[in-house]
């Protein structure tokens, strides 16, 4: 019964979503332990909040998405009144909640309604506009600086540059990652815009233009991480570690952008392996920031989250199963 619910609100991957927030909350190198936890469960509420609208706004496509059919709507488990209901409830408290986190700091305010604005707008648009990965981008780089700016009061290069990371990650995780994933179902998908074609033998054929694009979102990562890392530290061990992980988010991307046989199956464990790859390479470049006490919170924290609610949630060890 438990497990429907946590379906409903994806809280395996909320652990992203906390520790994005609880990076602008840090990122100075100052740690106040209370704030962290309130505001890791203002990002877990957030989130939640947000999955169950996705969830409600997508429900007529999944509907017809056969690799979908597990979802709590689509299978009938939760009932869209209730879904309805529990997001309202679920927003207020985040409006409420973040506001008294912010402390009545302006920008931090502001960056709440970004953060829920372009949420909604977001979920709403997402199977009818090519500009959605843009709205879901700016909702997301709205959530550190919400945290950042409730106990600072100006924005720093290194604030910058770390927002400038996740604005890649973020467009690279919906514009390709996610594209690929429904490329078989979706037909208002940016990828097939480009020319990347999937049959109905099940076999994608990804164009050079799709490649390309891709890499053009990958590569800014990979130099902003050399960057945030000079700025924050010159420890040869984190360049090394940041010089392995880059290796393994080009393989790793190389083989979802693979011509073939179409496994969404696969595709969902590669676009997660790609997303913990791009994750650790934003922490490894602030080990100079955190410390090694913060850098190991950073990683243990969200994967030990990840794994423990995956396992609860889908009953799988790693891979999910959306």
């Amino acid at each position: 019964m438990t497990s429907r619910w946590l379906r409903l609100v994806r809280i395996h991957t909320s652990s992203l979503t906390q520790a994005v927030v609880l990076l602008g909350l840090v990122i100075d190198g100052k740690w106040e332990w209370l704030r962290v936890v309130l505001f890791a469960l203002f990002a877990v509420v957030y989130h939640a909040a947000g999955f169950i609208y996705n969830d409600i706004c997508d429900y007529e496509h999944d509907r017809c998405d056969e690799a979908k059919k597990h979802f709590p709507l689509v299978s009938g488990e939760i009932s869209l009144r209730l879904a309805r209901s529990l997001y309202t409830v679920l927003g207020l408290i985040t409006l409420i909640f973040g506001t008294w986190l912010s402390k009545g700091r302006i920008f931090s305010i502001l960056f709440l309604i970004a953060a829920m604005g372009f949420g909604h707008l977001y979920n709403k648009r997402c199977k009818k506009d090519l500009a959605s990965p843009a709205y879901i981008t700016a909702a997301f780089i709205s959530l550190p600086l919400l945290s950042y700016f409730s106990h600072s009061g100006r924005l720093s290069l290194l604030m910058f540059l770390v927002v400038s990371y996740l604005i890649f990650l973020m467009l690279y995780q919906i514009a390709v990652e996610g594209y690929m994933k429904d490329i078989g179902s979706d037909k208002n998908n940016l990828l097939m815009r480009m020319g990347t074609a999937y049959s109905d033998k099940g076999v994608i054929t990804v164009n050079a233009r799709t490649k390309l694009f891709a890499w053009s979102l990958r590569l800014p990562a990979f130099i902003l991480f050399v960057v945030i890392w000079h700025l924050s530290d010159t420890d040869p061990i984190g360049l090394a570690i940041g010089i392995f992980l880059i290796i393994g988010m080009i393989y790793a991307g190389n083989r979802l952008l693979a011509s073939g046989s179409f496994d969404n199956r696969k595709r969902v464990r590669l676009c997660a392996i790609i997303e913990v790859l791009t994750y650790t390479l934003l922490i490894t470049s602030l080990l100079g920031i955190l410390g090694w006490t913060g850098f190991a919170f950073f990683i243990l924290y969200p994967y030990g989250w990840f794994l423990l609610l995956n396992r609860l949630t889908w009953k799988t060890l790693i891979t999910p199963r959306v």
